[in-house]
């Protein structure tokens, strides 16, 4: 460097950030710190609330609903000791080992301490996520998965080893046996193999079988296990129970539809009690307070009414027999009306993307103002409603809490949120020019166009199933942290070098990841 080229205070700091980095005590510190939050977080959570939740008593009865990967594992806790103590030490152990998986990754990739503890903190540090690791419910495990998948992917993307694309695939395998949400990474690995095949030239034929090798080995697990536990074959899941969130807010249209057909009786029934709620729905100007009442009367309504009566009705012996009913009616309905389903899809995907629950005071004002505009509410405020063969609803709410997160709160967090939207619409549109150019971007850009496209294929399948399932995008955060991070470490790499070519540090297209005619 010639004399007269002094280094920038900014220049300094990155260079020794990047010296840091390559010390073995940076790994332990990362590891340190990890354990540090980890040991902070049970301090701050454990035992300050009940592990046991609504969902959990279906998955330690191996309800016939349930897929087997969590409920197995719970038994694997019992067989321990108290399921209350050993999964929530089971599930924040994987959680830890995870985050630090993940963190070294970028650590490595990066060449940058500061990043990966800044990681490190990010996926610690949202109690949102971490609560989940004192729940018995399947959120911390599969948090802990995604970790692990986007760290093979990252790996996957900067060796081009085959290896690491089958990691990723045991993941999917491992997700869709806890829950069949998990299928949402099927498409997700399809769409990495195309541009892997494009902008790497790893071989379309090895990940192909990769895939299929996935799905055969979820599918055919899940089979399985239905038949020698519970008599049937096909994936169980709560598609019908999702479902019929948006069916009972489409029956009041189309009951005329069924006359005269078996499932007459049923939408008719569902038609009459959805009926005024949906006239005062549609008169709701606040987009926000329209999603929260809605899914306030579906779940309510779905839970606390329609399931009691049609097991007491009809004699279902178990939640499976009540699904197959459910999912006659619901995809029935909706079959009448795919566009009113697509309507409310898009708008719970919007919901969803606008984190309509989170609000400042300003609009929750306007919001309740809404909704007490439209007052009286049908079934509101009644200690019990009497319906067939005794009281199904107790006291039921509609309205918009008083208690609202402070303004700055509510500003930072869609800050991260919309960011990060715009940073991962940018790196998927940066891997669409890679691919066509077939050549390889930066893997910082890779990461966030690969995290976008996760988030946005979980939080689709999440609006197209259920009304207020925002409980499924929890295990997404990773994608977030990893997202900010990994934008900050491309800023960097621009400081440093202002420019380089995207090809180098690569791995070579060999035995591993062989070259395709252009």
């Amino acid at each position: 460097m010639p004399r007269f080229q002094t280094p920038s205070p900014l220049t300094r700091i990155l260079h020794l950030d990047a010296a840091l980095a390559r010390s073995p005590w940076a790994r332990v510190a990362v590891a340190v710190l990890a354990l540090a939050l980890t040991l902070a977080m049970a301090y701050l959570l454990a035992g300050k609330r009940e592990v046991i939740a609504a969902d959990t008593r279906d998955y330690l009865a191996f309800s016939p609903l349930r897929v087997f990967g969590y409920p197995t594992f719970l038994m694997m806790m019992q067989a321990i000791g108290d399921v209350r103590i050993t999964s929530v030490v089971v599930q924040t152990a994987l959680y830890f080992a995870s985050s630090v998986f993940l963190a070294l990754t970028v650590l490595r990739a990066s060449r940058s301490l500061a990043l990966a503890l800044a990681l490190t903190v990010l996926l610690h540090g949202n109690i949102v996520t971490t609560t989940y690791n004192f729940i018995a419910v399947t959120e911390s495990l599969i948090t802990s998965s995604t970790m692990v998948a986007l760290g093979a992917l990252l790996q996957f993307y900067r060796t081009r080893r085959l290896s690491w694309f089958a990691l990723i695939c045991a993941v999917a395998v491992f997700n869709i046996v806890i829950r069949p949400a998990g299928q949402v990474y099927l498409p997700f690995l399809a769409v990495v193999a195309v541009y892997a095949w494009l902008a790497l030239r790893v071989s379309p034929m090895r990940m192909a079988a990769s895939i299929a090798v996935a799905v055969l080995v979820s599918y055919g697990s899940i089979n399985a296990v239905n038949y020698a536990v519970h008599g049937f074959t096909g994936t169980n899941s709560n598609h019908g129970t999702g479902l019929l969130g948006k069916a009972m807010l489409l029956a009041p249209e189309h009951a005329g539809d069924f006359a005269g057909t078996p499932l007459q009786d049923s939408v008719t029934e569902l038609a009459a009690i959805m009926e005024p709620v949906v006239a005062r729905l549609d008169r709701m100007e606040d987009p926000r307070a329209r999603t929260l009442v809605s899914q306030t009367y579906v779940n309510y309504l779905r839970f606390g009414v329609l399931f009691p009566t049609y097991r007491e009705r009809h004699g279902h012996a178990d939640g499976w027999d009540r699904e197959l009913h459910v999912r006659e009616i619901a995809g029935a309905i909706v079959e009448k009306d795919l566009l009113g389903y697509l309507e409310l899809s898009y708008r719970e995907f919007m919901a969803l993307v606008t984190l309509a629950p989170i609000m400042t005071a300003s609009e929750a004002e306007a919001a309740r103002a809404d909704v007490e505009r439209q007052a009286p509410w049908p079934y509101d405020g009644d200690e019990s409603w009497e319906y067939e063969a005794g009281p199904r609803l107790l006291k039921m709410e509609v309205g918009i809490g008083t208690e609202q997160r402070g303004t700055a709160t509510v500003m930072a967090f869609r800050a991260v949120y919309y960011g990060f939207y715009i940073i991962g619409i940018g790196g998927a549109l940066a891997m669409v020019v890679t691919m066509v150019r077939r050549r390889p971007v930066a893997w910082e850009l890779q990461m966030i166009g690969s995290c976008a496209i996760l988030y946005g294929g979980t939080i689709t399948m999440t609006a197209l199933g259920d009304v207020g399932g925002v409980r499924y995008l929890v295990p997404i955060w990773p994608c977030i942290a990893l997202s900010w991070i990994c934008a900050a470490g491309w800023l960097r790499e621009a400081a440093l070098a202002g420019g380089r070519d995207h090809a180098a540090g690569y791995a070579s297209a060999g035995s591993a990841a062989r070259r395709v005619p252009s």
